[in-house]
C-alpha cells in the first residue's frame, strides 16, 4: 500500500465521517476515493486506524464531559 499522509484534509474528513457513522460507500463518494481504499485505510493495520481511534477517544471524552455537565 502506498504511503498515506494521515494529516491531509481527505484523510481527516474520512476519519470524521467514519466517527459520525457514515458507511465506507458514503465516505468513498464524499471524498472521491475508491471504497476499497477507504476500507483498507481503516483495517486494523491500516494507516488511518490509529488516527481514527485517537479522534474517537478524544470526541467520546468531550461528549462524556458535556453529558456530565448537563447532569449536574
Amino acid at each position: 500500500m502506498a504511503k498515506v499522509d494521515v494529516k491531509n484534509a481527505k484523510c481527516q474528513e474520512a476519519i470524521r465521517l467514519k466517527y459520525n457513522g457514515e458507511s465506507y460507500e458514503v465516505i468513498s463518494k464524499k471524498i472521491k476515493t475508491p471504497v476499497n481504499t477507504i476500507k483498507n485505510w481503516f483495517r486494523s493495520e491500516g494507516p488511518l486506524r490509529e488516527g481514527y481511534e485517537a479522534y474517537a477517544n478524544e470526541h467520546n471524552e468531550l461528549r462524556l464531559d458535556e453529558s456530565n455537565q448537563i447532569l449536574k
